[in-house]
């Protein structure tokens, strides 16, 4: 039963998208909000403030790109490269890290590179 259980349970922190976004508007000085999808999906749009490397490239270039002294909220298309990311980026070192799901979840407007 208790693998059962890991496939059960929630694939993001307790914190949803929505709930990252509102936290970075009223303080946005908290913390980073990472895109983790593709450069394609990444042009299709984003989060407004959202800072992108794509999931396959966070073990190159988060110690250069992201400071670890701030929340950093990760997501992607649905939440699992997110999840993903997370798990490489604690073993870089990096404690305040949370999957935060997916931009499928994400209720407002996305931009675009122009």
């Amino acid at each position: 039963m208790a693998i059962f259980s890991h496939f059960l349970k929630k694939s993001t922190d307790d914190l949803s998208l929505m709930e990252a976004a509102q936290i970075l508007r009223d303080q946005p000085d908290s913390a980073i909000l990472l895109d983790v999808r593709s450069d394609e999906e990444w042009k299709e749009g984003h989060l407004p403030g959202a800072l992108h490397i794509p999931h396959d490239q966070i073990r190159q270039r988060a110690k250069e790109e992201l400071p670890q002294d701030k929340a950093l909220f990760i997501y992607c298309r649905s939440g699992h490269r997110a999840g993903l990311a997370k798990e490489d980026l604690e073993k870089l070192g990096f404690n305040d890290v949370h999957n935060v799901g997916g931009v499928l979840d994400y209720e407002g407007d996305l931009v675009g590179d122009e």
